[in-house]
């Protein structure tokens, strides 16, 4: 399992993640209420978390309220990007 698992976060990372990990019931044991795996899938045993990187330069000038439209496409973007990876990985 140790092997699937590491292959799961190498493939996640190639795809342009930032950072990734499997978490399993026991790592969210005493978590906040939106942790609670079982309440959006009852009989998973485990989940697996990325994150895309937001293009930095982007939001200084998006926070200014001088260009909205490149942080939103950005944001649009990254969205798409993860959407695409966790069906890659859910099939």
């Amino acid at each position: 399992m140790e092997e699937l698992s590491q292959t799961v976060i190498d493939y996640v990372m190639c795809q342009g993640a930032c950072a990734a990990g499997i978490v399993t019931l026991e790592t969210l044991e005493g978590g906040p209420p939106s942790a609670d795996l079982s309440y959006v899938l009852p009989k998973a045993k485990s989940a697996i978390s990325f994150a895309l990187p937001l293009d930095q330069s982007l939001i200084p000038p998006f926070l200014m309220k001088k260009d909205f439209l490149s942080h939103k496409r950005d944001n649009v973007l990254k969205n798409a990007q993860s959407s695409g990876i966790a069906l890659l990985l859910a099939n």
